[in-house]
């Protein structure tokens, strides 16, 4: 099961159909959570990431994304996010869009998010600064046809 999930996770679709019933629901007054900051995967579907390291950085609609897929290298892949209400999207700078449009739900030092794509799959994050070594050994990517599959 474990590789099929993989599958799911690291695939990234251009254009995915919107789900039936996925519209984002106009919440008035709802506060927007404060996903702003830097995060570190700590655990996706039931599982740990085990080799995979994942850190992702927001800020103010845009994003980097560094990860090391057990490869021992860790690429970096940058581009812009939106939050409406609870439920999040992005962009990579390619212009492909993430695998999947993601409910958010943050509690403390906790980031869930949740694949609108069918999959329900969850993503569990904790507020972490991404390390010097991450952040300085990345090597960017400008092609989503030039790296692995990024995981959001």
């Amino acid at each position: 099961m474990f590789p099929i999930f993989l599958a799911m996770v690291f695939s990234c679709d251009e254009a995915a159909p919107e789900t039936p019933g996925t519209d984002v629901p106009e919440i008035p007054g709802e506060e927007l959570p404060e996903i702003n900051g830097e995060w570190m995967l700590v655990s996706f579907g039931e599982s740990e990431p085990g080799d995979i390291n994942v850190y992702v950085s927001f800020d103010n609609g845009t994003f980097e994304l560094y990860q090391n897929l057990g490869s021992g290298k860790y690429y970096l892949y940058t581009g812009n996010y939106t939050l409406d209400n609870t439920v999040l999207r992005g962009q990579y700078r390619d212009g492909t869009s993430w695998g999947s449009d993601y409910d958010v739900d943050v509690e403390s030092d906790s980031l869930v998010l949740t694949a609108r794509n069918g999959s329900g799959e969850v993503s569990v994050y904790t507020r972490k600064d991404i390390p010097e070594e991450v952040t300085g050994s990345a090597t960017m990517k400008s092609s989503m046809k030039e790296a692995p599959t990024p995981f959001l």
